[in-house]
């Protein structure tokens, strides 16, 4: 219990920002389990702390938050969510698998905003058909069967 007390007192001091710059992956499940709660704080910017580790390219930071609850479509200032901020196939993937909301267009036909299971199988299926050697490295990686 005292060991709990220390732990909790310890991450009161920072916020999830200087956790994600200053520190390593085990503080940043450390901080989670002490500060559930601010996951989805927002710097002045509107960024949350996926939308920094989705913007570096931080994929196991970036699975790490999304396990832990992140919320993938939040909007900052610019109106942006973290899925489009990615340049990463894994992170684009693993934001999708978490109920990252899209707006695309596939084959001229818009899709908006959709959050239900067929439409993120859908952009899967859209990926897999696109770039299959990527998905199949993806999915392997992830011991994930669509």
């Amino acid at each position: 219990m005292k060991y709990l007390i220390l732990f909790e007192n310890y991450y009161m001091n920072y916020s999830i920002f200087d956790i994600i710059d200053n520190f390593n992956a085990i503080d940043i499940k450390n901080f989670l389990k002490a500060n559930p709660d601010k996951i989805n704080d927002q710097n002045k910017f509107g960024n949350t702390a996926l939308h920094i580790v989705t913007q570096r390219g931080q994929s196991g930071l970036v699975l790490e938050l999304l396990k832990n609850n992140a919320d993938p479509n939040i909007k900052n200032n610019n109106g942006e969510i973290p899925l489009m901020l990615t340049k990463s196939y894994s992170i684009l993937c693993d934001l999708i698998l978490y109920g990252s909301k899209w707006n695309v267009y596939i084959d001229g036909v818009f899709f908006a905003d959709s959050l239900t299971p067929p439409f993120n199988e859908i952009i899967m299926e859209f990926i897999k058909e696109n770039d299959p050697i990527g998905y199949k490295k993806y999915l392997k990686s992830k011991k994930f069967n669509l």
